[in-house]
């Protein structure tokens, strides 16, 4: 492990979401460890399996909100479905657009 990473044991509810730091989840000896890294620091390997398991997370994400969806279309409300969109192209670009705090100008709480 490199100086600019640092491994922390996982914890049954830890979360890697910090958006200056970057974590990969690795399993070593059968413990399972969460490796951060700093974004100016860490190897491209290490920041692109770190992408990779944050794009799965989303897919994940995506596929349980869809059965949900699915299955509540089908038992409570066959005559008029929820339309799911996963696509959040739009949704990102609107978000990019407000800026890193997430607001828009100063009346935005």
């Amino acid at each position: 492990m490199g100086h600019s990473q640092r491994a922390v044991g996982s914890k049954a509810h830890g979360r890697c979401e910090d958006l200056q730091s970057h974590c990969v989840r690795k399993t070593a000896g059968g413990i399972q460890l969460s490796l951060w890294g700093d974004i100016d620091k860490v190897s491209r390997s290490f920041f692109e399996e770190s992408l990779h398991q944050r794009r799965k997370g989303l897919v994940d994400l995506g596929y349980k909100m869809k059965m949900d969806v699915d299955h509540f279309n089908e038992y409570r409300a066959p005559e008029e479905p929820i339309q799911l969109v996963l696509d959040i192209t739009d949704d990102v670009a609107e978000r990019e657009a407000l800026g890193k705090d997430g607001k828009e100008g100063e009346e935005a709480a």
